[in-house]
């Protein structure tokens, strides 16, 4: 049984491309209680190709702007860089998933001996993947 934490854009990926290409039950369990409320963060343009997404690109551009308290910091690219409906894309993803479980309003709050406890339910399994992204507590919780 393969457990992944996070139904963002890498957990549903994550799942997806497992469901065709093993044999195992797959869960994944999201804190948030609707898939598609993201955070935001930026996704490869291959996850566009890769599901043939074009229709939810907003605009295309060769310069990104990404500004902090104390800098700006400014990528430019010969590769054209998409400003797209990310929450559409997760719901679609989310909805081509046909073996996976996925639990909403569910967070893992301990791990040990391959038992993952939500604050819902107990969970075994056989392999986890923190897709949480960056600042995900998961790690610290268990130090895994």
């Amino acid at each position: 049984m393969i457990l992944i934490c996070g139904a963002g854009i890498s957990g549903l990926c994550t799942a997806y491309f497992l469901e065709n290409f093993v044999d195992e039950n797959i869960i994944i369990v999201e804190r948030k209680k609707e898939i598609g409320k993201t955070d935001s963060g930026l996704i490869s343009d291959l996850i566009i190709k890769a599901f043939n997404f074009f229709d939810l690109i907003e605009k295309e551009f060769n310069i990104a702007n990404f500004h902090f308290k104390d800098k700006k910091i400014e990528i430019k690219s010969n590769k054209k860089m998409y400003l797209i409906k990310r929450e559409e894309i997760d719901k679609r993803i989310a909805n081509l998933l046909t073996k996976t479980k996925i639990y909403l309003g569910e967070e893992v709050i301990k791990i040990e001996n391959s038992i993952a406890r939500t604050n819902k339910r107990k969970i075994k399994f056989d392999l986890l993947i923190d897709a949480r992204g960056s600042f995900s507590n998961l790690a610290k919780r268990k130090k895994v």
